[in-house]
């Protein structure tokens, strides 16, 4: 279930920043991204869990409010390595430890059944 338009307007989604972190024991890679609707302009968080062992992958999807929006997206674009699961700078640090309220949706898929 990877909303393909907004849930309250039906528009498009713009991607503005991504990275991904990776659990400590390594069975796990979180894919942290942060978007925007091209028409209503909602901010959205999504984080989609990929288990290493299974093949499997967790979605869950969060309206963000904008000022914490902003505030984390200026972060994470500050980070040089953010495909490198194991950088530790400030950037991965926030998206490790970053939780939201405004829960829309969740989804488990096996990537083999897609």
């Amino acid at each position: 279930m990877y909303y393909p338009n907004c849930p309250f307007c039906k528009g498009t989604f713009t991607e503005i920043a991504k990275i991904i972190t990776e659990s400590d024991d390594g069975i796990k890679t979180y894919h942290h991204r942060w978007f925007q609707c091209k028409k209503c302009k909602k901010k959205y968080y999504s984080l989609a869990t990929e288990y290493v062992f299974d093949d499997s992958l967790d979605y869950y999807m969060y309206e963000v409010e904008e000022n914490i929006w902003t505030e984390h997206v200026k972060l994470i674009k500050k980070c040089k390595q953010k495909n490198n699961p194991l950088c530790n700078c400030d950037s991965h640090k926030l998206a490790k430890n970053v939780g939201y309220e405004n829960f829309i949706c969740t989804d488990y898929t096996l990537r083999s059944e897609e």
